[in-house]
């Protein structure tokens, strides 16, 4: 049946296909001539079609330049935080230096102030030590001085020791390499040693000068009280005359006396009172 349809149909579809051959005739050449037209047409609109097939690509390369930008404002961003915290404890730090520097600086200040003061103080000290040092060698001169006057006034024993003492003294006190505490020891020191003469009883050989001629005696010495002499052989005696500042001869009595207190004073005899031929004394 299908086949008969096929058949029936043919005689149609033959008339229908010769009018539309017919039909189509015209168009195929009016094609002909278009076609060259749109080729051309179409080869120049090519450039410009180009964009509008790529726009949708290149949507994703700005977004993901956008991105990368992102990220590296972010990253910049975040280094530069760190770079500042970094600043700020830097500048921090320095502040804390400058304090202590300014610390350190006050209290070098206060030292040199206190050295100042320190300074100035011992250049009074100095001064004044000075001062005190150049009054008391003056004062010391003066009491050498005096002890010498006083030497030469009291009873002449022991004459060439105080006479070498005072020597030693003078030249002390001239030494300005010592210090001002020598001079002012030795000095108490031989006015204690004049001090105790006069406290002590001692017998001693001397030549003294008797009416003009020199004599070997015995010395015997009380104190600064007085002195008395005896030859060897017991021939001469006597007593030293402040006054006239010489050696009195005594009589036999006196002599007698006189040994029997050498004799003490030796300890050859024991104790006992001897009246002993003072002479006259004076007030000062």
């Amino acid at each position: 049946m299908a086949h008969d349809l096929f058949l029936q149909a043919s005689p149609r579809s033959g008339a229908r296909n010769r009018n539309n051959r017919m039909n189509q005739r015209p168009l195929s050449t009016g094609r002909r001539s278009l076609l060259p037209a749109l080729l051309i047409a179409l080869w120049l609109m090519l450039p410009l079609a180009r964009p509008v097939l790529a726009a949708p690509l290149d949507l994703k390369v700005p977004a993901e330049g956008h991105l990368h930008n992102e990220q590296q404002h972010q990253q910049i961003q975040e280094q530069w935080r760190g770079r500042r915290q970094q600043l700020l404890g830097q500048i921090d730090q320095a502040h804390q230096e400058q304090q202590a520097l300014q610390r350190q600086l006050r209290l070098l200040d206060d030292r040199l102030a206190l050295a100042r003061q320190q300074l100035a103080r011992a250049r009074q000290d100095q001064q004044a030590g000075a001062e005190l040092r150049t009054g008391l060698r003056d004062w010391l001169m003066q009491l050498l001085d005096r002890l010498e006057q006083y030497q030469q006034q009291s009873l002449p024993f022991l004459a060439e020791e105080r006479q070498q003492r005072l020597e030693r003294l003078r030249q002390l006190l001239a030494d300005d390499s010592q210090e001002a505490a020598e001079p002012v020891r030795r000095i108490l020191e031989a006015l204690q040693i004049e001090a105790q003469y006069g406290q002590e009883a001692e017998a001693y050989p001397q030549q003294i000068e008797l009416a003009g001629e020199p004599l070997q005696v015995e010395i015997l010495r009380l104190g600064r009280l007085a002195l008395f002499f005896r030859s060897p052989d017991g021939s001469r005696a006597g007593v030293y005359d402040p006054l006239t500042r010489q050696f009195q001869q005594r009589t036999a009595a006196d002599s007698a006396a006189i040994d029997r207190a050498l004799q003490q004073i030796r300890r050859e005899a024991a104790p006992q009172l001897v009246a002993l031929p003072l002479g006259r004394i004076e007030r000062p």
